[in-house]
């Protein structure tokens, strides 16, 4: 059973795909009457074999809950069940949060509930689709990359930092070396911590050896620092990582210690995007010279390989980044063993004061995110902006609203690349089809007499039985697809639709990546901005824009099983 009994309420596991446990709790929680259903719920939608497999979804859900239950309780009496909830309530509850940033993720876990108690046979339809409504997108402005001299100061900074952490670790190494070697010249106060260091190295935790002053000869965390990495660490190892690689911090966060080195020249690992379970990816990076580790995704990996060997053996982890906490003794650990976002770090913030480093004369807003976004940027420039072969992993708003639109080059490039694409996928789509079937569909006659004429959603279809992939059978593509096929036409009355369909296009664009985006949506953006609208004038286009419906039939298209 994944919900259980929890000191007097209830509680119920999720096991993620990433390999990590989480928990969803009614301690704390009102309106006590809808606690199981909203767990059934939970456990109905979350998991193997569901799109919500992470364990993060627990944490997600157990905030969103806690504020429906809330609300729900605010309106209704605490003593509110089910059949007391009605549409109202639904939009009520939206209404409530409409200047809130979290308003999109809120109505989406409302709306997995709402269909998973529906499923249930615990509530009517209409709250799924109350829940359902359209919210308007909000204004995304991503935060750009940092500029040249800016970068270059967080890059130095951090680079200083890490030399000084294989300067501390390879001192404590030596200096454990010469004790177990009975080195000659050793000071008193050197054989004092030559020991603490070896016991140290065997049991993981730092003695409390202290001198007949009762004066401790080295702090525990120093000492400790000696042979380890620390959680103070992580903020210059993490952002020169990420300088090096190009990587998002979660990625980072999750580099298995498991490598192969191929012709001492080239590391292969794999990086895991842990927030879709466990996709892997096998990554290839060049090492470089013994001098050159610093300047190298393959040698800082193989640096924080070396420095966390200790750590890695006695947490017996596989993972990159395992470190010595100062918690109840000493422990070593891998620090997001548990959940990403442990407190333990990094703070970038308070690395970034204490560097001093400024931005626009303002103390600077350090972020992985703007990190890997200069990365990308400086990789497309020494790539003379050929973006296609640019390393580039962004969303398609981040990387043309960030380094794109400020450089007339980058656009120019970009808008050849995106146009060109569009374009190849166009002609393959048509490349067999007769001349007369591929006229533009701004150019079709309609054919009123045809007893198999039908509307869809976009547009009218002349032959439903001319199906081009089986003729004479009936069609059952997507209505997508319609935007490619020799038998459609559009009238006037499908205008208004079909730009409430382009906004919607363009709001898949800032959430897809470029391939996907073109592969599902291109041919249906190329006959609506090439064709159907050049077709109309501006002021027609000025008034069917008045006649827009508030969303269109795309999300039945992309999430069926919602439905």
């Amino acid at each position: 059973m994944r919900i259980i009994a929890d000191d007097g309420g209830l509680r119920a596991r999720l096991d993620g795909a990433d390999g990590r446990t989480g928990w969803l709790t009614t301690r704390g929680w009102v309106a006590p009457k809808l606690h199981l259903p909203f767990l059934r719920a939970f456990v109905a939608t979350t998991g193997t074999g569901t799109r919500r497999r992470s364990s993060l979804i627990a944490r997600q859900c157990q905030l969103s809950y806690r504020g429906f239950l809330q609300f729900f309780s605010t309106e209704l009496g605490d003593d509110v069940s089910l059949d007391d909830i009605g549409p109202e309530h639904v939009r009520a509850y939206r209404v409530h949060l409409r200047d809130s940033p979290t308003l999109g993720m809120r109505m989406t876990d409302l709306r997995v509930l709402t269909k998973a108690l529906h499923d249930l046979g615990l509530c009517d339809r209409d709250l799924f689709e109350a829940a359902s409504d359209a919210i308007p997108a909000r204004p995304h402005s991503p935060q750009p990359g940092y500029d040249p001299e800016t970068f270059a100061l967080i890059t130095a900074a951090a680079t200083r930092d890490v030399e000084a952490i294989v300067r501390r670790i390879a001192d404590g190494e030596e200096l454990l070396r010469r004790f177990r070697e009975r080195s000659q010249g050793l000071s008193e106060h050197e054989r004092v911590v030559g020991r603490m260091l070896e016991e140290m190295a065997d049991t993981g935790r730092p003695p409390r050896l202290r001198t007949a002053h009762m004066r401790v000869v080295v702090p525990m965390i120093d000492l400790a620092r000696m042979l380890f990495l620390t959680v103070r660490d992580l903020e210059p190892l993490l952002v020169l990582l990420a300088i090096r690689t190009g990587r998002n911090i979660e990625t980072l966060k999750e580099l298995t210690g498991e490598h192969r080195v191929r012709e001492s020249s080239v590391l292969e690992t794999q990086t895991i995007k842990r927030r879709r379970g466990y996709e892997s990816e096998t990554v290839l990076w060049d090492i470089g010279s013994a001098k050159r580790q610093l300047k190298t995704a393959g040698g800082m990996y193989l640096l924080l390989h070396r420095l966390g060997r200790r750590s890695r053996d006695l947490a017996h982890s596989d993972k990159l980044l395992c470190l010595f906490l100062q918690r109840n003794g000493g422990s070593h650990r891998f620090v997001w063993e548990n959940r990403l976002n442990n407190v333990a770090g990094p703070d970038l913030g308070a690395w970034a004061r204490s560097h001093n480093l400024t931005e626009g004369g303002a103390a600077i807003r350090l972020t992985f995110n703007r990190i890997k976004t200069t990365v990308d940027r400086e990789r497309a420039q020494a790539n003379n902006f050929q973006l296609d072969r640019a390393a580039v992993t962004n969303t398609p708003e981040v990387l043309y609203r960030s380094y794109i639109a400020p450089d007339p080059t980058a656009r120019s490039a970009l808008e050849s690349i995106t146009n060109g694409a569009l374009l190849d996928l166009d002609a393959r789509l048509t490349a067999e089809r007769s001349p007369e079937k591929t006229a533009p569909i701004s150019q079709r006659l309609e054919a009123p007499d045809v007893p198999d004429a039908v509307t869809t959603a976009f547009m009218r279809c002349r032959d439903v039985l001319g199906n081009p992939e089986q003729p004479g059978v009936e069609c059952d593509a997507s209505m997508l697809a319609c935007f490619g096929c020799p038998c459609a036409v559009v009238s006037d009355e499908h205008i208004p639709t079909i730009l409430r369909l382009s906004a919607e296009l363009i709001e898949q664009f800032e959430r897809l990546p470029l391939d996907r985006w073109v592969a599902r949506f291109g041919q249906a953006w190329l006959a609506i901005h090439n064709d159907i609208l050049p077709s109309r004038t501006t002021e027609e286009i000025a008034h069917f824009a008045t006649l827009m419906p508030p969303h269109t039939a795309l999300q039945i298209l992309l999430e069926p099983e919602m439905f």
